[in-house]
């Protein structure tokens, strides 16, 4: 009597636990949404000419042009050159974020 009880239990349980798994999953979704935001030398962007772009793992965005590396925190920009940095050079075509959490260029 009690395992006919359980079953019936269950069987009404599941549908609903997929209802609100599926509600979930689409809330989810709409959450993780795409920003496309054009940026360009007059946000502060160092050259027009980029050559690499990459995310790195605390959210600012490294990007290599031909007059120096910029980071960007999605507000402004940091520009680093071989005048104002020290760098070797200020054409850059490369970025990799290594498992240390350190930008090679």
């Amino acid at each position: 009597m009690q395992l006919k009880s359980l079953v019936r239990c269950i069987r009404l349980l599941n549908p609903t636990l997929f209802l609100l798994f599926t509600l979930h999953s689409a809330a989810q979704a709409d959450s993780d949404y795409w920003k496309i935001q054009h940026i360009s030398t007059e946000a502060g962007l160092s050259n027009r000419f980029v050559n690499s772009i990459i995310t790195d793992s605390r959210g600012f965005i490294w990007i290599s042009t031909n007059f120096g590396l910029n980071r960007y925190d999605g507000h402004h920009f940091d520009v680093l050159t071989k005048e104002s940095k020290g760098l070797k050079s200020n054409t850059m075509f490369s970025l990799y974020e290594d498992v240390n959490e350190n930008i090679w260029v």
